[in-house]
């Protein structure tokens, strides 16, 4: 496979979905298994009937239930408000491209990041008043099947807004930020809140753990986001940035909050710039994986 740039768009259990371009014009998505060095190149999918575009794809793969098969889902939005409109869904095992409109009664801006578990592809995503994004009662998680016939949100605590979902300990988690007072200073910081969805159909949500961010870093000298969550224990991720001298970052670096233990840590120092894609990724070593069909 011969490409000139490559952008990761999303994992799924061990494997990686890509977006290669061939002299930065011809754009292919590409699902491969970095462990086995096993890949195979998707057809081109639907083009949106206008006004709607692409606005995300997202890789569904679940070994336990087919290790040799994987979806992937390409979300359409409104090209002006970015709403969600519908989805075009690939299936390794049929090769082809299906598309569903989405079934969904509110209008939905998707974030990044995704997880699949149960059959299940969840995505967060802001409830939009007209073209405006909620802030203090809009985060929500969109829940789709594999045939795009099920649709469903499930909403975030109330009173947060702005966050990332993971799969942690075989529970759905979502960790979300709000404004906190501090009394000593008069002044504003951020409370980081990390929820386990405890009980699906009726959308009740645990709050595990609170903390002050600022108790972590220093938010006038830095910015930061939660990337993800550690599959078996109470500790989460962050990027945090650092001053912005208009063309790139500096003082990037990879940390952690060890939820149980109280404990940050900096586990890898980034080189200076805009900080890329970070996404969980465990290796899968089965050959099983991407077995079928034009696999290199």
């Amino acid at each position: 496979m011969n490409c000139t740039k490559i952008r990761l768009l999303g994992t799924s259990n061990g494997l990686l979905l890509c977006s290669c371009y061939h002299n930065d014009e011809e754009e292919r998505l590409v699902v491969c298994n970095p462990a086995t060095q096993r890949w195979t190149e998707l057809p081109p999918p639907p083009q949106p009937q206008p006004p709607a575009e692409f606005c995300a794809q997202h890789l569904a793969f679940d070994p336990a239930v087919s290790p040799s098969h994987f979806h992937v889902l390409a979300f359409e939005s409104t090209g002006k408000d970015y709403h969600l409109t519908g989805v075009s869904i690939y299936s390794s095992r049929t090769r082809a491209w299906t598309h569903r409109n989405a079934e969904l009664l509110d209008k939905i801006v998707l974030n990044y990041g995704s997880v699949f578990v149960g059959g299940m592809l969840h995505v967060p995503g802001d409830l939009c008043n007209g073209s405006r994004r909620e802030q203090d009662d809009g985060f929500v998680v969109v829940v789709v099947d594999m045939e795009g016939k099920t649709w469903k949100t499930v909403r975030a605590p109330r009173g947060f807004y702005a966050g990332a979902i993971g799969w942690s300990q075989g529970c759905l988690h979502c960790a979300t930020r709000s404004e906190a007072l501090v009394s000593v200073t008069n002044e504003y910081s951020e409370d980081i809140a990390v929820w386990c969805l405890e009980d699906y159909d009726s959308q009740k949500w645990a709050l595990k753990n609170t903390f002050r961010i600022d108790k972590l870093i220093d938010l006038l000298e830095m910015e930061y986001y939660v990337v993800g969550f550690h599959p078996d224990c109470d500790t989460i991720f962050f990027v945090i940035k650092g001053s912005y001298d208009g063309d790139s970052w500096d003082a990037s670096s990879l940390a952690s909050w060890d939820m149980r233990h109280l404990e940050f840590r900096t586990i890898l120092h980034l080189e200076n710039g805009r900080p890329g894609s970070f996404l969980p990724y465990i290796p899968m070593f089965s050959e099983l994986t991407l077995a079928d069909g034009d696999v290199h």
